[in-house]
C-alpha cells in the first residue's frame, strides 16, 4: 500500500490509544451489515442468487464421473460468495482472478519472509496476488462497486478519501482471505462427513425434506427449499460446527492486557505478551467434550455444547464477523446437494470413503484442506428425476 494508506489503516491500533482506530471502526461497520438487525442488504444473498445458487456443473442433473470434490467445492463457493460480495461486475468471474487468489491464499506465509526470499519461495503467491489486485483495481476504476451490494459500496466511499484505488484493490485482495479461505474447507469437510455416513445423510435429508415445498407447474414439478427454515432442525448447522471442531488446525492469538495468573499451576502471563491458543488442543480436550472428543458426532451441537472450549469462529472481540453468512451459505449448499445427489467415492479401487488426512502446510488457515484427493461420482437421485429445484426465502 501507499505510505498514506498504510498510515491511515494502522493508526490508533494500540489498546491504550484514546482515539478511534479507522480499521476497528471499519470492522464495526462490517459487523452491522452482517447482523440480522443491521443495515445490510434486505434482499439477502440467497434471495439475490436463488436460481444461481445451485452449482452450475450439476444443474443438468446428470451423472458426473471422477469429480475432484475439493476443487469443485472450492470453485463453487468462490463463485457464489464473490457474486454476493461484489455484484454484477464481480472480478472473480474471470478464471485468472479465481486461480490467482487461490495461488496467493495458499502461499501467504512465505510472503512474510524478509528481503528477496518471497521472490524465491513464493513466486506463485506473488503472481496470484498481483492478478487479483489488477482485477480489483479495474473493478474500482470502472465503478463496478456502484452495481454491487451496499457493503462494498459503503466501504469504498468511506475509504476513498484516505487511499488510492490501487490501495483499496490491495485491501480487497486480502479481504478475499476473510470471505473464502476458511469457508471452502469448512464446506468440504461438512459435505465429506455427511455423505460418508449413510445414517447422517438420511437424517439431514429428512430435515431438508420437511422444509421443502412441492409445487406442480405447467412444465412439471418444482421442489423449493425454504432457506428461512433451515434452522428448524438443528442437525445441519450442528454438522457444520462439528466439522469446524474436529478439523480445526489453526490458532488464536490474544494480547495480555494486564498481569494475570491462569490454570492450576498459576502460570504468570505478563502484560503486553502474546498468548497463542491452539484450537486443536481446545477442540480435543476430553474434559470439555468427553470420551468422544476426537470423534465426529453430527448432533453434538444440537443440545448444550461447550462454548468455552469451542473456537470454530474465534471468540470475544475477534469473533468472525461473517460467521452467520458463512454458516447460511454452507447450509444452503449442503441442503441442495443432499436432496439432489448421491456422491459415490472412487478413490483407487475402493468404493468406500477413506480418510484423506489434512494438508497442514498452510499454517494461516483455521481449518486445513484434505491432504489426498477425494474423487467422487456424482449421481442424481433416481427417485427425484425430472424435478426442478429452487431456493426460496
Amino acid at each position: 500500500m501507499s505510505e498514506q494508506a498504510s498510515s491511515y489503516f494502522m493508526a490508533n491500533l494500540s489498546p491504550s490509544s484514546e482515539n478511534p482506530s479507522p480499521l476497528i471502526e471499519g470492522l464495526k461497520v462490517i459487523r452491522t451489515f452482517h447482523h440480522p438487525a443491521g443495515r445490510g442488504d434486505r434482499d439477502g444473498p440467497c434471495r439475490r442468487t436463488s436460481h444461481e445458487s445451485t452449482p452450475p456443473c450439476v444443474i443438468r442433473s446428470r451423472w458426473l464421473e471422477k469429480v475432484d470434490l475439493w476443487a469443485w467445492v472450492q470453485h463453487e463457493i468462490t463463485f457464489a460468495t464473490t457474486e454476493i460480495v461484489y455484484g454484477l461486475a464481480n472480478p472473480y468471474r474471470h478464471s485468472k482472478v479465481d486461480a490467482g487468489f487461490w495461488g496467493f491464499s495458499e502461499g501467504t506465509l512465505p510472503l512474510l519472509m524478509p528481503g528477496i526470499f518471497p521472490m524465491i519461495f513464493a513466486q506463485r503467491a506473488l503472481a496470484g496476488r498481483e492478478t487479483v489486485i489488477k482485477g480489483m483495481d479495474n473493478y474500482f476504476v470502472c465503478e463496478g462497486y456502484l452495481e454491487g451490494p451496499s457493503l462494498v459500496k459503503t466501504r469504498y466511499l468511506t475509504l476513498k478519501n484516505h487511499a488510492l484505488d490501487s490501495d483499496l484493490a490491495r485491501f480487497e485482495c486480502v479481504n478475499g482471505i476473510a470471505i473464502l479461505a476458511n469457508t471452502v474447507p469448512t464446506a468440504f469437510w461438512t459435505i465429506f462427513h455427511i455423505f460418508s455416513d449413510p445414517g447422517v445423510l438420511q437424517e439431514v435429508r429428512n430435515h431438508v425434506e420437511a422444509i421443502t415445498i412441492i409445487k406442480t407447474m405447467p412444465n412439471g414439478k418444482v421442489r423449493k427449499i425454504d432457506l428461512s427454515r433451515l434452522k428448524d432442525g438443528p442437525i445441519l448447522f450442528s454438522a457444520i460446527q462439528e466439522a469446524l471442531r474436529v478439523r480445526a488446525t489453526g490458532s488464536g492469538p490474544r494480547l495480555v492486557m494486564e498481569d494475570v495468573r491462569v490454570g492450576e499451576n498459576q502460570y504468570l502471563l505478563k502484560k503486553d505478551s502474546a498468548v497463542i491458543i491452539a484450537h486443536k488442543a481446545l477442540h480435543s480436550d476430553r474434559e470439555a467434550w468427553g470420551e468422544t472428543a476426537e470423534t465426529f458426532i453430527t448432533d453434538r451441537f444440537c443440545g448444550r455444547a461447550s462454548q468455552q472450549a469451542y473456537r470454530g469462529f474465534g471468540g470475544g472481540a475477534n469473533h468472525c464477523l461473517g460467521r452467520s453468512f458463512a454458516m447460511g451459505e454452507i447450509a444452503a449448499l449442503v441442503a441442495m446437494m443432499v436432496m439432489r445427489f448421491d456422491l459415490i467415492p472412487t478413490m483407487g479401487n475402493s468404493k468406500a470413503w477413506g480418510e484423506p488426512g489434512q494438508d497442514l502446510s498452510n499454517m494461516a488457515l483455521q481449518i486445513a484442506p484434505p491432504k489426498k484427493h477425494v474423487v467422487v461420482d456424482v449421481s442424481p437421485r433416481p427417485d427425484l428425476g425430472g424435478v426442478s429445484w429452487e431456493f426460496v426465502v
